[in-house]
């Protein structure tokens, strides 16, 4: 069944230094990181560790959602992020552990990733479900100005 964005009533994209998944479900996040700082811009540029965290909830449970993200660059450019370990595409399906007390179904996806940057600038991580963007969110690298 195609993705009904009526459907969906939130999506957002965090990203930080590290997600904790705790054994009764629960999901923290660990220093929220939107900016990236450095002293000095290499020639090859920079490496930025990032995990992300894409959290989206629904009004219907639904199966079988492909979810893509791609890196917007500063120039406007962008580029795929492989989202599953072993290459193949990734599927979502919004469920809910007690459907009897809360109707609302969500799904989280985790993605652990390195961004290497060319130049200083803002990149969007924008996510899409079925080909549709649903969230998405920017991590700026900036060079440290001496003073």
């Amino acid at each position: 069944m195609p993705f009904d964005p009526n459907d969906l009533y939130s999506a957002f994209i965090i990203t930080c230094d590290r997600v904790l998944r705790e054994t009764s479900d629960v999901t923290s996040i660990i220093r929220i990181v939107d900016l990236h700082e450095v002293s000095v811009m290499p020639a090859n540029g920079v490496l930025i560790p990032i995990q992300a965290l894409t959290v989206m909830k629904s009004r219907k449970q639904t199966k079988d959602h492909l979810f893509t993200m791609e890196v917007v660059f500063p120039d406007g450019s962008d580029k795929p992020v492989q989202v599953a370990e072993d290459g193949k595409p990734l599927h979502v399906s919004f469920g809910s552990r007690s459907p009897e007390l809360n109707p609302l179904f969500g799904a989280q996806v985790l993605i652990q990733m390195s961004l290497l940057a060319p130049i200083p600038g803002t990149y969007y991580l924008r996510v899409m479900l079925d080909g549709q963007k649903i969230a998405e969110t920017g991590i700026t690298l900036r060079v440290r100005q001496n003073s």
